[in-house]
C-alpha cells in the first residue's frame, strides 16, 4: 500500500526489469534483498516467541482454563499484533529503500539512514504507516497457522511445546 503512487515509470514487469538493469545494474535488481531478509528473520522470531509466551501466560493467569482452541485463538491474535508492531518500521524502511532512486533527495545510504531520516522528518509514528493493513494481513494468517498447528498437534497426540 505504501508503494502505490500510481506514477510508475515502467510499462510492464519486463520493462521495469530492463530499465533497472540498464540504469542501476544487477545491484538494482537486488536492492531490497537485505531488508527483506532482515524482516523475515525478525518476523519469524517475533511470531514463534510471542505465541509461545502469550499462550503460556494466558494459561498461567487462568484467563482460559485449558490448553484449547480458545487459548490458541487468543495467543495467535495477540501474536499478530506483536508481529505488526515489530515489522511495520522494517516494512516502511524496506519500501522506501526499494522505491528510492539513486541521486535523488529520497535516496538512502543504508537501512539505518532511512530509519533515521524517516523518524526525524515524520516522527516515530512515521515508521508505523500501514500498521493496520499489516495486522489485517498478518492477524488472520497467524490465527489460521497456529490454530491449525495446535489442532493437528492434538490430533496426533503430540505433547505441547
Amino acid at each position: 500500500m505504501q508503494a502505490a503512487t500510481g506514477d510508475s515509470p515502467y510499462r510492464s514487469t519486463l520493462s521495469g526489469f530492463r530499465t533497472i538493469w540498464r540504469t542501476e545494474g544487477i545491484a538494482g535488481l537486488y536492492k531490497g534483498v537485505v531488508p527483506t531478509t532482515q524482516r523475515a528473520a525478525v518476523l519469524s522470531a517475533t511470531m514463534l516467541s510471542s505465541y509461545d509466551h502469550t499462550k503460556h501466560y494466558i494459561l498461567q493467569k487462568g484467563w482460559i482454563a485449558q490448553d484449547n482452541v480458545y487459548a490458541h485463538l487468543g495467543a495467535a491474535m495477540t501474536t499478530g499484533i506483536w508481529m505488526s508492531l515489530v515489522s511495520s518500521p522494517i516494512d516502511v524502511v524496506k519500501t522506501r529503500i526499494m522505491n528510492s532512486r539513486p541521486g535523488t533527495a529520497q535516496s538512502y545510504n543504508s537501512m539505518l539512514d532511512c530509519l533515521y531520516k524517516t523518524a526525524r522528518t515524520e516522527g516515530i509514528l512515521g515508521l508505523y504507516k500501514g500498521v493496520v493493513p499489516t495486522y489485517m494481513r498478518l492477524g488472520p494468517h497467524t490465527v489460521m497457522a497456529f490454530v491449525i498447528y495446535e489442532q493437528l498437534r492434538q490430533w496426533c497426540n503430540l505433547p505441547p511445546v
